[in-house]
């Protein structure tokens, strides 16, 4: 589940029933700008919501630990700078042995969305006073008339009378459309400064609404725009017109990211107008387009710097461990000093540490750009598995550890992968096994499962703490909640990065099955069978 909620463009959180936040997402805190530390383990109701807002909130969690079913919510939420976000929550309870164990919620920002509602309802709120002023004006004028009738001897005093009438209508219609007039130029400016482009359509497919930016994106000069228009924009990048009816059909929002329209990027995101947050009821849908052209040139030439420093790093390194080899070879026996014999000995391993490292920073960075090649190919993954574990067995024993292999089927049928990656996979996961466990010892087992074979590393050792274990999977990152803490184990966070990478490039899938502390943890990889 946490893996789903760390890929979702939305809010995501888990409470447990006292109201104590024991996970939040990665948009979460993006979207708020807090950290882990300040929100792992607090109050979700003292810390994150307005005053106002914590006894319904309380009341709406409490309903929800008690009956055991999901409802959808909102309210408020205050970021680290003090603003406050309007959030729609989709809260499910997780139950075990028939007790909510903690609250998933899932939140949508609907603050835009909220603002635009209200305007709406202003607008509407002002022309139906201004239909009753006008009642009410009509009514006078009626009355007016009648004196007028009943009155025709004065008659110039009754013409006085109506002229200054008609005049103090004639003034009060005046204010009245300049103050619509304001309210337009406020809600237009407002739409006009979204970093997005901004379009509301109605339930009919009908644009109703633009802002400036939607110009400067397709580079045309529109006053009044149609959903086919936008489609014609993106076509052969993206279906907008499936993505839209999705949206409308499902009535759940649509994201759409990195579409390639010509030397630019953009970032589509489909989301319905319903009528009111308890309804199912919609009014139409809001589209958002971004221009993310200038994140994905950064995030290249990121990539291009790991790749080219990395390349230029290996021919200096190459040759200072060459150097040091015929160091070792020509002049160490006329050396007696033993301090030197172990300087030599430490900067040797230091450079075959740092090639090491470059090498991994070049498949990251290879795996990243799709430029490393894949050889599919049929093998028999128990002889692969029987050549890991006897290769590792040395280093096992080392510490004092057992190392052993358990087939759960007479026979696997064979997988279809690069079996070159595949042994980096696991010679990977056999290592971290030993290198975190101080007793006991590995067994990889392996079975088949529908269509997969399952392969998992199963440890005795110390355990990835619950905070800690959405941490694993990430570049530069070990199951360390601070990025500039590093264990002894002289990792560079790397491997199950590119573990990852590479498992899914061939089809299958990695991840933490099971993990205690002190106890132990599975990880786990499968890979898909051959039908042939």
């Amino acid at each position: 589940m946490y893996t789903f909620m760390e890929n979702v463009y939305l809010l995501g959180v888990c409470i447990n029933p006292e109201g104590t936040l024991i996970y939040v997402n990665p948009h979460f805190y993006k979207t708020t700008g807090y950290n882990e530390k300040e929100i792992i383990g607090k109050s979700w109701y003292e810390q994150f919501l307005p005053v106002n807002k914590i006894d319904t909130v309380i009341q709406t969690m409490n309903a929800i630990v008690e009956n055991k079913y999901s409802m959808r919510s909102e309210t408020s939420i205050v970021k680290k700078d003090g603003t406050q976000l309007i959030v729609e929550w989709h809260n499910v309870p997780i139950v075990d042995n028939d007790k909510v164990v903690y609250i998933v919620s899932l939140g949508i920002d609907v603050t835009a969305r909220n603002e635009v509602e209200l305007l709406l309802k202003l607008n509407e709120k002002t022309m139906r006073e201004r239909a009753e002023m006008y009642e009410k004006q009509n009514k006078v004028l009626e009355d007016t008339k009648k004196g007028m009738l009943n009155l025709l001897d004065d008659a110039k005093q009754l013409e006085e009378a109506l002229q200054h009438e008609k005049k103090s209508v004639e003034l009060k219609v005046d204010e009245r459309t300049k103050e619509l007039n304001e309210e337009k130029a406020r809600l237009v400016s407002s739409i006009n400064s979204f970093p997005s482009g901004f379009v509301v359509t109605d339930t009919e497919g009908n644009v109703v609404l633009t802002n400036n930016l939607l110009n400067e994106i397709f580079k045309v000069r529109h006053t009044q725009w149609t959903l086919s228009e936008i489609a014609g924009y993106l076509e052969g990048a993206t279906d907008f017109t499936a993505h839209y009816r999705k949206c409308t059909e499902l009535k759940e929002p649509v994201l759409i990211k990195d579409i390639d329209i010509g030397r630019r990027y953009i970032e589509l995101y489909i989301a319905p107008i319903f009528l009111s947050p308890l309804s199912d009821n919609t009014i139409g849908n809001i589209i958002l387009i971004t221009d993310i052209t200038e994140e994905k040139i950064l995030e290249r030439s990121k990539d291009e710097f790991f790749s080219i420093a990395s390349h230029e790093l290996r021919t200096p390194l190459t040759a200072i461990r060459g150097n040091i080899e015929l160091i070792k070879k020509h002049y160490l026996s006329k050396v007696s000093e033993q301090s030197f014999t172990e300087m030599i000995d430490d900067i040797g391993s230091s450079s075959d540490r740092l090639i090491e490292l470059v090498n991994e920073f070049l498949n990251m960075s290879r795996l990243e750009q799709g430029k490393i090649k894949f050889e599919k190919e049929l093998f028999d993954l128990d002889d692969l598995i029987d050549g890991v574990v006897f290769e590792m067995q040395s280093s096992a024993k080392e510490k004092g550890l057992f190392l052993k292999y358990e087939n759960k089927n007479e026979k696997l049928p064979r997988v279809i992968a690069d079996s070159n990656r595949v042994k980096e996979v696991l010679l990977n996961l056999v290592s971290n096994a030993i290198v975190y466990s101080d007793k006991g010892g590995i067994t990889v087992i392996s079975e088949l499962a529908d269509s997969y074979i399952k392969v998992s590393v199963n440890d005795t050792g110390r355990g990835i703490s619950p905070q800690n274990q959405n941490l694993l999977f990430r570049k530069f990152q070990q199951a360390n909640p601070s990025l500039y803490a590093r264990d002894s184990s002289k990792s560079s966070g790397l491997g199950l990065y590119i573990s990852k990478l590479m498992v899914e490039a061939m089809g299958g899938k990695i991840y933490l099955e099971w993990s205690q502390e002190g106890a132990g943890s599975t990880f786990t990889f499968t890979l898909p069978v051959s039908r042939g």
